[in-house]
């Protein structure tokens, strides 16, 4: 059916929330596969609605439909329009939505800033346990920090922002998989590989892209094909394979060309342009540059002179069609008893198997009870083992700080004093002033141990502050620039949660200075709803993979057990000779 009948159908249909209702979950059904006419659809829908709520959210499919046709102007009037219903009614799912959409809308033109206030804005709008919703966020988010990460030209603010790119992508993507949503994990998977490979962690960039690349078998629809492939072609690009980037780039703007999305098309042809610039095809390169320049040129003037184009394309409902078949068969007695007895004999044998089924599924639970109690054994001792050096460590810093801190202290003034009241030689003064000096660095040096060993603004003011004044501590001792983030979540954790989580990055920056030679270490703490994500990464000599997953080392030995602790996963990534980045990820 053309879409222009099917409008005239629902033209004709009466104003009230069945028909409108109607209308709109039509328009919802195709807006992946044909934007003009889902748009069509739904301004439809915007003359018959008289309900605030409903209007509202008319509104704001509307602006979603515009803003994928590169109609920015019409787009943010929808928002707009939807924002002042909302904001009437309170409604704080529907203001999380538009802010969302606002938010997209900048990003898609690059305005950065805007954005990350729109999308900051729709998180404090959304819903705790709406975790869809707080998936797109972060997505979003994800996406706005690596375009800035592109952009920035000091390496270590660029670094810094594919961090906090892939710290936002990933939680989009854990809730992706949380929830099951397939669309997502495409879409977050495939932004994974690609900020993983503007750092330069490949096998990372090549996992994700082999998990987008699963789950879009099962989907296969333009919208996705759009951005997978554009991601993709941006992985290949990364690995040197020019010519398959070349075929991911085309299949991306071939999809896009279908949904009618001109900045994918244009965007396209910039990383095209890119490629061929990498093979030496300079007539390619400048060819696909123009087309990308009087693309994006045409669309930004259809915009600022809001000239619509008729709405010609054409859709074809989906018609479903039941079949229904009649069964008859003749009863006799002779074959009601054959088929009596075959349903006894597959009942027997049902029952059989149930039974067989249900004594192996008992012997299994039995050894997972086994198991978890012996795990729940080792969990305890090893916590015992960690908490009983945390009170050890507290002990003998209280000892050396108020101990032989005041101690020395004492002598100190001792020393003082006494030389103001003795007589000294020009030479003995010297020796006197060089011996305080030295007590002095004892003092600092006790100091410092007694800090390292239990921190005392991990105690008074939090994990954040803690980390913070460890980092710069390394810095000003080893010159090694040391960056700290936190990221994610507002949230209290334990007492335990925050001692472990500062133990673990101690460890990993003590032997990344001890043992890598860097000169920039990269810290990233990432509080997500149900985890905590830790990353450690240093621009060091590297170190062997297996050798730290093998080690024996105290250091690492206590890493693991804490780790164990919160049922959570280590994974060394060695990038040598160009450094080692440690990912761990908690349950807390």
């Amino acid at each position: 059916m053309k879409i222009d009948s099917l409008a005239k159908i629902y033209e004709k249909l009466p104003s009230d929330t069945a028909s409108i209702k109607q209308i709109v979950k039509t328009g919802q059904s195709i807006l992946l596969t044909d934007i003009k006419a889902a748009k069509t659809v739904f301004e439809i829908a915007e003359k018959k609605a008289k309900d605030q709520t409903q209007l509202c959210k008319i509104y704001l499919l509307l602006g979603q439909s515009n803003l994928r046709l590169t109609d920015d102007k019409k787009a943010s009037e929808y928002y707009i329009k939807a924002k002042k219903i909302a904001e009437k009614l309170n409604d704080k799912n529907l203001l999380a939505s538009i802010h969302n959409g606002l938010g997209n809308m900048y990003l898609q033109n690059k305005e950065t800033n805007a954005a990350i206030e729109n999308f900051n804005k729709s998180l404090k709008f959304t819903e705790k346990n709406d975790q869809e919703m707080r998936g797109a966020i972060f997505g979003n988010l994800g996406i706005i920090y690596n375009f800035l990460g592109e952009s920035e030209k000091v390496k270590i603010k660029k670094q810094t922002l594919f961090r906090k790119a892939i710290g936002y992508t990933k939680m989009s993507y854990e809730i992706a998989q949380d929830l099951n949503l397939e669309r997502k994990i495409v879409n977050q998977g495939s932004n994974l590989s690609q900020f993983y490979a503007n750092l330069g962690q490949m096998d990372s960039a090549s996992y994700f892209i082999e998990i987008a690349e699963k789950a879009f078998s099962n989907i296969k629809d333009p919208m996705m094909g759009t951005s997978f492939y554009f991601n993709k072609g941006g992985f290949l690009r990364s690995r040197k394979k020019y010519k398959e980037a070349i075929t991911a780039y085309k299949t991306s703007t071939d999809y896009a060309k279908t949904l009618n999305m001109q900045n994918m098309v244009y965007e396209n042809y910039l990383a095209l342009a890119y490629v061929h610039k990498d093979l030496g095809n300079l007539k390619e390169s400048v060819l696909y540059y123009d087309k990308h320049i009087e693309l994006k040129d045409s669309v930004t003037n259809q915009a600022n002179f809001e000239a619509a184009a008729d709405v010609q394309n054409k859709y074809e409902a989906q018609k479903k069609e039941f079949e229904i078949f009649k069964l008859n068969a003749e009863s006799t007695k002779k074959s009601n008893l054959i088929y009596l007895l075959i349903g006894i004999c597959g009942g027997v044998g049902v029952l059989s198997f149930l039974a067989f089924k249900n004594y192996k599924n008992a012997k299994k639970v039995q050894e997972l009870k086994i198991a978890e109690l012996e795990k729940t054994k080792q969990l305890q001792t090893a916590d015992a083992m960690l908490k009983g050096q945390e009170n050890e460590r507290n002990r003998i810093a209280k000892d050396l700080h108020d101990g032989l801190g005041g101690m020395l202290s004492g002598v100190k003034m001792a020393f003082t004093n006494i030389k103001d009241n003795l007589y000294m030689s020009t030479e003995n003064v010297v020796v006197f002033e060089k011996t305080i000096s030295q007590l002095d660095k004892s003092i600092d040096e006790l100091r410092k141990i007694s800090h390292n060993l239990m921190p005392e603004a991990l105690a008074r003011f939090g994990l954040n502050d803690a980390l913070t004044d460890y980092c710069n501590a390394i810095h000003q001792n080893t010159k090694i620039i040391v960056t700290f983030e936190k990221l994610g979540e507002v949230r209290k954790l334990s007492e335990t949660a925050n001692i472990y989580i500062y133990r673990i990055i101690q460890e990993l920056i003590n032997n990344a200075v001890k043992h890598a030679e860097p000169q920039l270490i990269l810290v990233q703490l990432t509080l997500g709803s149900k985890n905590v994500l830790i990353t450690v990464e240093d621009d060091g000599l590297g170190m062997n993979q297996n050798k730290v997953a093998l080690s024996d080392g105290i250091g690492i030995e206590n890493i693991k057990h804490r780790v164990n602790y919160f049922k959570g996963i280590i994974h060394f990534e060695n990038k040598n000779p160009n450094g080692t980045v440690v990912n761990i990820e908690l349950n807390i």
